[in-house]
């Protein structure tokens, strides 16, 4: 490759074109840009090349039927989840209770709702029936009652009633009010510690006996614990159920994301499982994986049984992983709450107020993916949440404005939040290998909790200002520890913790990862082509040649795969000689013509 190179480099000064009018600056500006991309073409070939497994997959078809199957049945739970992740949000609705009075219906059957509050129940000093507190009973006949009065007051000993009350609801259910007020603050520890039990513990069965298991435990606890919240008798049992159901979900929502199971068998060592699979796949895309490529997958060498949590600790780069994301994680769960309670301003209904942001999510999602697509994986998330900060401080700077405007500003910034969610957790599964990607989100979604914990502490003192500056403090910080992280689109998956040493090394352009075999570096391949071919271009401007070198260069991204296909020699040798295919002068003729 380096003898490629050093010809490329002379063939090029062997060529005698006259030089134009263009300035110096400006060729060597667009020579040098072209050239990082060429380098970045070579890297993903060859990352490409050794990763066997990506060159199946791309065989098997990148998006057909067996894959819509799959997302439709993954998707399908997600109804189930939301029903039970918003179910606390509409059966804690606000109530009015009252002590029972009942007591005095004995003296005075025939008195109406009205009449009996009005004797039985003191009043506070705006005029209104206290809900706490209740006249003590008396033997007295109903005119003595009416008469004089009653003057001694106790807390309600027989419960309380809902006079006003058209819906049934947990607080009503299980009398909830006066010293058991707090529940629904108790609720939002519950959901606290439930995604916490459940990130945890789920993301290590999933890396424990597989991602399809784990899927499959998580259903079988949602509709348990779902389903059966509805037959229970008392609060204690609600907050049990309540506790596994938040449990359960997060743990189908980790394991949705990470679900790769034919590359988690590879990585296990279930080599022969793994083929079929894939074969069974193919069979349903109407595919033809060939059998050199399936004879290429053999039992890795390295242990997969060495992966545990402790890598987390040992491994820097893992280590930096999860921080970085879990302070991105953090400050997405602080704004999520801030968000929800900056939609309880404008005075909608319950349901209004839940629908709109489950409305925006859909084309959010969509847009994530363009997103991705576009601009990588890192570049999208910095972008979505840098606009979602960007709303905070509009409405921090223009408190006073018009409801309108304040409106447009919390639907925008529900927007990007849910586009950040999303490429957030598709950005967090590719960073960390399969033998601990499950294990990996279920401790950065941890981060989750304190982010919850902090918003809600500060939102209910009513220091949302206070809060919302401090999310966009936060959110610049995790965006700088962002930018360490390497870009993974167009790249392999890392598969075991030694490779995200090499994957960071290769994506941020110092080397290249093999997901199956151990990194290959590029550097002093990547230094020498770029000072032959650089000092050659550097002293041309030929505007023909730059513009052939730019035009020449962004076909090779597509064509990568097809390339890795080929002997090593041959696809190391392959982008170099594209350059060199065609003569600058027809190339000039034909865009005369």
């Amino acid at each position: 490759m380096m003898a490629d190179e050093f010809n490329l480099g002379a063939e090029l000064k062997s060529q005698n074109y006259s030089k134009s009018s263009v300035r110096h600056d400006s060729a060597e500006f667009s020579t040098s840009s072209s050239m990082e991309s060429l380098l970045h073409s070579l890297r993903v070939i060859k990352a490409n090349k050794d990763d066997k497994f990506a060159s199946i997959m791309n065989a098997l078809g990148e998006f057909g039927t067996f894959q819509q199957r799959l997302v439709a049945l993954t998707s399908f739970p997600f109804i189930l989840l939301a029903f039970f992740t918003f179910t606390d949000i509409f059966v804690f609705t606000a109530q009015k209770p009252y002590c029972n009075t009942s007591w005095i219906l004995a003296v005075g059957p025939n008195l109406s709702e009205e009449e009996q509050l009005n004797l039985t129940l003191p009043r506070d000093t705006d005029g209104n029936f206290m809900t706490c507190l209740m006249y003590m009973p008396v033997t007295w006949d109903l005119d003595s009652i009416i008469k004089f009065g009653l003057n001694y007051t106790q807390s309600c000993y027989n419960g309380w009633i809902y006079p006003h009350s058209k819906t049934r609801s947990i607080i009503n259910e299980f009398d909830l009010v006066c010293e058991e007020e707090m529940a629904s603050d108790i609720m939002k520890t519950v959901f606290l510690a439930g995604l916490m039990a459940g990130s945890f513990l789920f993301g290590l069965i999933g890396d424990r006996i597989g991602r399809c298991p784990s899927i499959l435990l998580s259903i079988l606890g949602m509709m348990v614990f779902g389903f059966g919240t509805a037959f229970v008798n008392s609060f204690q049992q609600y907050l049990f159920f309540r506790f596994g159901t938040f449990q359960a979900s997060t743990g189908y929502y980790i394991n949705s994301v990470a679900l790769k199971s034919p590359r988690w068998l590879m990585v296990r060592g279930k080599v022969e499982t793994a083929k079929q699979l894939l074969c069974y796949a193919a069979s349903v895309n109407k595919k033809t994986i060939p059998l050199r490529r399936l004879d290429k997958l053999q039992v890795p060498e390295k242990n997969v049984r060495h992966a545990s949590i402790l890598n987390f600790y040992n491994n820097k780069n893992l280590c930096k992983i999860t921080l970085v994301m879990g302070c991105m994680w953090f400050t997405i769960s602080h704004n999520y709450f801030i968000m929800g309670f900056r939609m309880k301003d404008f005075g909608l209904s319950l349901h209004i107020s839940q629908a709109i942001p489950r409305l925006i999510e859909v084309p959010a999602h969509l847009c994530s993916v363009f997103l991705l697509k576009l601009m990588g994986r890192k570049g999208s998330l910095v972008v979505t949440i840098s606009h979602n900060t960007f709303m905070n401080l509009l409405m921090l700077l223009f408190p006073s404005e018009s409801k309108s405007f304040r409106a447009l500003m919390v639907v925008l910034g529900k927007f990007s939040q849910a586009a950040s969610v999303a490429i957030f957790f598709t950005y967090t599964a590719e960073l960390f290998p399969t033998a601990l990607r499950s294990t990996g989100l279920g401790l950065v979604y941890l981060a989750w909790v304190p982010g919850g914990v902090l918003s809600l502490a500060l939102i209910s003192r009513n220091l949302t200002t206070i809060s919302s500056s401090l999310f966009c403090i936060l959110t610049i910080c995790a965006l700088l520890l962002c930018f360490t992280l390497p870009e993974t689109c167009d790249w392999p998956l890392a598969d075991y913790p030694d490779d995200c040493s090499a994957h960071d090394r290769a994506a941020s352009g110092r080397g290249t990862v093999s997901s199956m075999a151990s990194p290959v570096l590029l550097d002093d391949v990547a230094h020498s082509m770029q000072s032959n071919v650089s000092s050659t271009l550097s002293g041309s401007s030929d505007p023909t040649w730059i513009s052939l070198f730019s035009n020449k260069n962004q076909d090779l991204v597509s064509e990568d795969m097809s390339v890795g296909e080929e002997p090593e020699e041959e696809a190391e040798n392959t982008i170099l000689n594209k350059m060199m295919n065609e003569d600058p002068k027809e190339t000039k003729d034909k865009q005369g013509d």
